[in-house]
């Protein structure tokens, strides 16, 4: 699943097959985004793109990705995540851990052990009306999308 905030695009780059062949890749072209990742080989895998970052995770995972301050941060609130700028950065990012990317050298980063507060935080976790915890839509600013 996919929520963005208000003034952010994200583009849904790919979507095929099914099962353990499916396939979503998500490019968040500018903003904010929270993704919930299910890294469950049966279902395929899933791929949120910023930048020139790729985020991909072999379980349970809810991110948040920051466009605002390029290029780019990575909040981990759950699960952990791997991610890979081209090859200069691969690492894995753990629950409670945030990293900042480096917009001078695509070799450096920040990564720290905690989550700098955000105030769209409350806003991802809100229910999404008439879906029964699922779905997709509008409601208000609110914007999502599952996969």
């Amino acid at each position: 699943m996919a929520r963005i905030s208000p003034n952010s695009s994200l583009t849904l780059k790919v979507l095929r097959g099914q099962g353990g062949t499916g396939e979503a890749v998500m490019v968040l072209d500018v903003g904010l985004g929270y993704f919930e990742l299910e890294g469950n080989p049966e279902s395929g895998t899933v791929r949120v793109q910023f930048g020139s970052s790729v985020v991909t995770s072999s379980g349970a995972a809810v991110i948040r990705v920051d466009l605002d301050s390029l290029p780019g941060q990575l909040a981990v609130f759950a699960g952990n995540a791997h991610l890979e700028r081209g090859t200069a950065v691969m690492l894995d990012v753990h629950g409670g851990e945030s990293l900042t990317l480096s917009g001078t050298d695509a070799g450096q980063y920040n990564l720290a052990e905690s989550i700098e507060p955000d105030s769209w935080d409350t806003w991802k976790l809100r229910p999404r009306p008439g879906d029964g915890g699922r779905g997709y839509g509008t409601h208000g600013d609110d914007q999502w999308i599952c996969g």
